[in-house]
């Protein structure tokens, strides 16, 4: 099955090629990557790198392994440019995500990233990059939502225009969240998000379940620091989507994942898991 869009894909120490997409790329208008011929070449300037195995997939021969090293800033980011696609103002998307247990529960990190300029309106400086993410808190390992902001050209978040905000499910140090919010362990899932950046609206789903909780129309619960009054301005268009591992934390000890069928449109989209497609009907409901 052929993708019905070309991209050259960018990570930070490898230059990969797409070539092939996913067996469930039937819809008009639609991106897939399955990584069953996926050919990367690059050098390795990071303490570990995402790259192409045969060790386990969703679907095929092939996925993506992810590794992040843990003891500091790193980031192992698979990334799609959106620019001047159909994704750059509002999608779908999607992807099949196996997280080990090893270290589980550990330090938080990013697993999806949406980044794009910000707004004149916002107030930023000119430079100043938007992010709207999908994050593992590693009390639970549970899913929230977070907004940073911060210079494109060196990634000191904060330095010049302070945001850091996040959106939690309902939960405590003695009370977990609720399962659906909760990534499973050694087992395939269904990561599943819609953004529309002219609705400042991010959502996402686990395994088809809308999580509900960490839904964002243009504020969440709080922010570290309160450059635009706690509110989620998304950015003027998204100029790429990263996945895979971004950790922050000094004490944060190696995760793995491995990462399959990448798949965005502008329908919602199934998740293979449970066969049902993503409640919620169009972006923003």
């Amino acid at each position: 099955m052929r993708n019905l869009f070309r991209f050259t894909l960018l990570l930070p120490v490898l230059i990969p090629t797409l070539t092939a997409g996913a067996p469930e790329c039937r819809l008009q208008n639609m991106f897939c990557e399955s990584f069953e011929t996926l050919s990367i070449t690059g050098r390795n300037d990071a303490a570990s790198e995402p790259k192409i195995s045969t060790v386990r997939a969703y679907d095929g021969k092939y996925a993506l392994h992810v590794v992040g090293a843990g003891g500091g800033y790193n980031r192992q980011f698979f990334k799609v440019p959106l620019t001047e696609t159909p994704f750059a103002k509002r999608h779908f998307g999607r992807a099949m995500v196996w997280l080990s247990d090893k270290n589980a529960r550990d330090a938080d990190f990013t697993l999806l990233q949406l980044a794009g300029p910000a707004t004149t309106q916002s107030g930023a400086p000119e430079g100043v990059e938007v992010a709207l993410r999908g994050r593992v808190d590693g009390r639970y390992d549970h899913l929230f939502s977070n907004y940073d902001t911060y210079p494109v050209k060196h990634n000191s978040a904060g330095k010049e225009w302070s945001t850091d905000c996040w959106q939690h499910p309902a939960f405590s140090d003695a009370k977990p969240p609720a399962n659906t919010y909760r990534l499973p362990k050694n087992q395939w899932f269904c990561l599943a998000w819609s953004v529309d950046v002219e609705r400042d609206h991010l959502a996402f789903w686990l395994d088809g379940e809308r999580l509900e909780d960490i839904t964002i129309n243009g504020e969440g619960q709080g922010c570290v620091a309160h450059a635009q009054a706690d509110k989620w301005l998304a950015p003027s268009e998204l100029t790429y989507l990263g996945i895979g591992i971004e950790q922050y934390h000094k004490t944060a000890k190696p995760r793995e994942l491995f990462i399959d069928d990448i798949a965005l449109s502008q329908s919602p989209l199934p998740c293979p898991v449970s066969q049902a497609p993503m409640a919620g009907g169009d972006v923003g409901q």
